[in-house]
C-alpha cells in the first residue's frame, strides 16, 4: 500500500465562494491561482496510479 501527499491546489468549487466560514471572514483567491477541478483530479489520479509519494496535481502547486 502506498500513501500519497497530494499537495494544495485551488480548484474552482462552490467551496472558493464561500462569503464566510464560521467566524472567519474568507479573502478571495486570486484568479491566476485558481485550477479547473477536472484538471486537478485528473493530475492526482496519474500521480497515484504511478505511486508517487508526493503529487503535484498541477503544474502550479509547486509554487505555493
Amino acid at each position: 500500500m502506498v500513501v500519497a501527499n497530494i499537495y494544495p491546489t485551488c480548484a474552482d468549487t462552490n467551496l472558493l465562494n464561500v462569503k464566510s466560514f464560521g467566524s472567519t471572514k474568507v479573502e478571495l483567491v486570486p484568479e491566476f491561482m485558481i485550477e479547473k477541478p477536472e484538471s486537478v483530479i485528473r493530475g492526482a489520479f496519474r500521480g497515484i496510479a504511478k505511486r508517487r509519494v508526493c503529487v503535484y496535481a498541477v503544474f502550479r502547486a509547486r509554487f505555493y
